[in-house]
């Protein structure tokens, strides 16, 4: 039997409690009924909040059509698609198995390392009952913990976990912000306390296509290059994969290719100064920035932004927020790289040991010497 305690938090959808299940303590959140505990304000709505939502996306899209309209520029945002996603995201909220389910993916992407998501122990469209996490959020240690060396620990592990859950996972949280995620210290292997993350709140998730995630490590590779031209292609490439982009002129890669080239690196001036007027422009610029400036150039090229691409920056936007929060730069190559020569080194790994077999294969037929084994 599970038994309510006090509040733990709130929202829009849903409240949590801290509760007991079966003399365990645990957090249980539960979907608000009606539309008055919304405050909203539609009695006639009053017995189902979907009917409300239903109701706020027509509204969005006749916004949307509008202002399409009124500003032609605004189709190649592609603001319907965007709306569509964001309708989708907001209805599962409210069946709260979706956040379940994503809860349960989350703990089997993460393992048992530095990073973790609440153990879901059961969960009904409306109730959702999962481990409670004691741990002070990040806003709270953002405000509490004064040493650089805590804190650059911290900035690692959500670096280094947004990077695996694009790059490996392919499924990211699509809600990071300071409030979403739990500190908590434990005693590592020599014996010193370490901090451990613990994502919550995981009703919004983006599954990132493979299309998406091929193309962005191309990019990277591009960028690992120092090659606009090879960066920029690959989005290019992803646009176009989708129906998205008909232009061809060799400009649009490369203005893309400098736009990545300033966000992963501190370029010089060279490159930056093609976008940026001063070196302190360039320097304070973050993912919204960058985001508003690539839209700018798809807008020149008539191309219309990958509404997925599109909600991957927002996500990474809240996630930069809080890395910036905790006095570190944002630093995609460095979150980046471990993927993706581990990645290379797998296809290496994968293509020796196909080798061996075929090489196998021949030497039982007799047409390979034995010393060729011995490499």
């Amino acid at each position: 039997m599970a038994s309510l305690q006090g509040i733990l938090g709130a929202g829009c959808i849903a409240r949590v409690y801290e509760g007991t299940l079966n003399g365990q303590p645990v957090a249980i959140k539960i979907r608000r009924e009606n539309v008055e505990e919304l405050k909203l304000c539609q009695e006639a709505l009053a017995s189902n909040p979907l009917e409300f939502l239903q109701l706020d996306f027509q509204f969005l899209r006749c916004a949307a059509s509008l202002a399409e309209t009124l500003w032609p520029n605004l189709k190649w945002l592609m603001l319907q698609s965007a709306l569509k996603d964001f309708k989708h995201y907001m209805l599962s909220q409210v069946d709260l198995r979706h956040e379940a389910s994503n809860l349960n993916r989350f703990a089997e992407n993460f393992g048992h390392g530095i990073a973790q998501v609440p153990r879901v122990f059961a969960s009904s469209e409306r109730i959702l009952i999962m481990e409670l996490v004691q741990g002070q959020s990040l806003s709270s240690f953002l405000q509490n913990e004064k040493d650089p060396e805590l804190r650059h620990k911290v900035w690692s592990i959500l670096s280094d976990q947004a990077a695996k859950m694009v790059l490996v996972d392919n499924f990211l949280h699509a809600d990071l912000h300071p409030g979403n995620v739990l500190v908590t210290m434990e005693k590592g292997r020599l014996g010193s306390m370490a901090p451990k993350l613990t994502f919550i709140d995981a009703g919004m998730a983006l599954e990132l296509p493979e299309l998406l995630v091929d193309q962005l490590k191309l990019a990277m590779h591009g960028a690992l290059s120092n090659d606009a031209d090879l960066l920029g292609q690959a989005l290019v490439d992803l646009h176009r994969a989708e129906g998205l982009c008909t232009d061809t002129s060799p400009s649009l890669p490369h203005r893309l290719g400098v736009l990545g080239l300033c966000c992963v690196f501190t370029c010089d001036e060279a490159l930056w100064g093609q976008l940026f007027q001063t070196r302190a422009d360039y320097m304070g610029a973050r993912t919204p920035e960058y985001f508003n400036r690539m839209a700018a150039i798809m807008t020149d090229h008539e191309v219309r932004v990958s509404p997925v691409l599109w909600s991957l920056l927002t996500s990474f936007a809240l996630v930069e927020g809080s890395l910036h929060e905790l006095g570190f730069k944002t630093n995609v190559l460095r979150s980046c790289l471990p993927y993706l020569m581990s990645q290379r080194l797998d296809i290496f790994r994968r293509a020796w040991g196909s080798f061996r077999c075929s090489v196998s294969e021949m030497l039982n037929a007799g047409q390979v010497p034995q010393q060729v084994l011995a490499v």
